[in-house]
């Protein structure tokens, strides 16, 4: 703040009437600050999640799903292990046919081959599949 030696202070208060007033300076500082805040307030993404109520609960409202493992030797179809494109084939039609509205999951790994996941996607479309969701496994320190 400014301050006025009083021993220069002419009598008239000719240096008092100099000071401007900082007031209404300080108000539109305020609102600025205000109006600062308000606008690049963060946006929280917010999950909705249904947590057990105890730690040995099942899980809740697990949608079933087919899932199509591909490794770089064989296919996994629900657990059934598959030898050959063929054979992913004949068993892709028949569980889609058994189960039409369950989505599909394609798991596999990092290092796999596009030579040997196009056949797939391929003989996905080819069943009438056009949406898939694909999850990749990591390196084993992942």
């Amino acid at each position: 703040m400014i301050t006025l030696r009083k021993d220069r202070q002419p009598a008239n208060g000719v240096f008092r009437d100099l000071m401007p007033d900082l007031t209404p300076l300080i108000d539109v500082l305020f609102i600025l600050i205000v109006f600062f805040l308000l606008i690049i307030a963060p946006n929280f993404r917010v999950l909705d999640l249904q947590l057990a109520a105890d730690k040995d609960a099942a899980l809740i409202d697990h949608e079933p799903q087919l899932v199509l493992e591909i490794t770089s030797d064989y296919y996994v179809l629900d657990g059934e292990r598959l030898a050959t494109l063929t054979a992913v084939k004949t068993a892709l039609s028949a569980a889609v046919q058994s189960r039409p509205h369950h989505p599909l999951v394609l798991a596999t790994d990092r290092r796999l081959s596009m030579e040997r996941l196009l056949p797939v996607l391929s003989a996905l479309q080819a069943q009438g599949i056009l949406a898939a969701s694909i999850l990749l496994r990591g390196e084993e320190g992942e």
